[in-house]
């Protein structure tokens, strides 16, 4: 696996807080303890955060200098599609699919679980086939 230091450009999920499950992006280090990010295209106010809130992604805007100001900033993430792969990573689909289902009303979460059962039903049945077609034809 390979090491994920926090740098200029480097994004990060907020962990915990108001600001909790936000994509933001590292400006600037400000010690060993803090840095400050911002982000603009989620919303995010720049400020300084400790990197006990943060989980470093593996993603670097590449080309982000210290203490670059939003509009730069917002340049170089769309430039280089940042937010594009974020939002092609397994993180980033769990994270749209669990918001989508709290989004449910009483009716769709009824439905949603109406055809997962469905669904089981009818893996549940034809597993026990394959299995027993297999074996059969084996002997």
């Amino acid at each position: 696996m390979e090491d994920v230091f926090a740098e200029p450009g480097r994004l990060a999920l907020v962990s915990f807080g108001p600001l909790a499950g936000k994509v933001v992006s590292i400006v600037d280090i400000l010690d060993q303890n803090r840095a400050i990010i911002s982000g603009p295209l989620t919303d995010v106010p720049r400020q300084a955060l400790n990197f006990k809130r943060l989980e470093l992604l593996d993603l670097v805007t590449p080309n982000v200098e210290r203490g670059m100001s939003d509009e730069d900033l917002i340049f170089k993430l769309n430039d280089d599609k940042t937010m594009d792969k974020w939002n092609e990573t397994a993180t980033a689909k769990s994270m749209a699919a669990k918001e989508m289902r709290s989004q449910l009303n009483d009716f769709e979460r009824f439905h949603a679980r109406h055809w997962m059962r469905k669904r089981q039903e009818i893996v549940g049945v034809e597993k026990p086939r394959t299995r027993g077609a297999r074996t059969q034809e084996a002997s």
